[in-house]
């Protein structure tokens, strides 16, 4: 049955607090810290809106509950689920302005793996030998960029949300994501369901 035709709107307009709503807020409590395997939605080329610099952004469909660190009254940390937090986006954009930028890029993409276990599924787009037979890593075109984020597209990875509270202003938080290899993964205990605890 479509629980759209059972919902009565009236009440449940009249019934919702508005009192922590703003413009700025997304009517989704953020995401807390932890681990959240994901899809891979979209992936894109563009420029950043706010300095018109090239711009790979990626949007992430979260699959299942996220994977959060706690820590017992005796100083134990365990994993636990992070309640209805599947379904939710997580968006990562790499701004290309520099080397180092570019770096950051590439060390990310190389994080996506395929059949086999620590190996990239990019690693034949991005390696080449160089004139002594030596294997190295190359990102030498946005062509060859493009042909990555497509490949990527539709792949599953952890993705890492880091909320620290902010130093100057303790009532905001800074919100920072990075990806997790499926190696990295495995040890640390998140593709073992044994090392998740079900909380209440």
């Amino acid at each position: 049955m479509d629980d759209n035709k059972t919902i009565n709107l009236d009440d449940l307009l009249a019934g919702t607090s508005l009192d922590d709503v703003s413009a700025e807020s997304s009517g989704y409590d953020e995401l807390k810290s932890g681990y959240y395997l994901s899809e891979v939605t979209e992936a894109k080329l563009g420029n950043s809106k706010s300095s018109g610099l090239p711009m790979v952004s990626f949007r992430f469909k979260v699959i299942q509950d996220g994977i959060i660190e706690m820590t017992d009254e005796e100083n134990n940390t365990y994993f636990t689920r992070a309640k209805h937090t599947e379904n939710r986006n997580i968006f990562k954009n790499y701004v290309l302005k520099d080397q180092k930028s570019i770096k950051t890029l590439v060390s990310d993409l190389l994080k996506y793996e395929g059949d086999v276990q620590g190996t990239p599924i990019l690693d034949e787009i991005l390696t080449v030998e160089d004139e002594n037979g030596k294997k190295k890593t190359s990102l030498p075109s946005t062509e060859v960029l493009m042909g990555c984020l497509e490949v990527l597209t539709g792949l599953t990875i952890f993705v890492k949300v880091d909320v620290r509270e902010d130093k100057e202003d303790k009532t905001k938080t800074n919100t920072w994501t990075s990806l997790v290899s499926w190696s990295r993964a495995t040890e640390l205990g998140l593709l073992s369901d044994e090392l998740i605890v079900e909380e209440e």
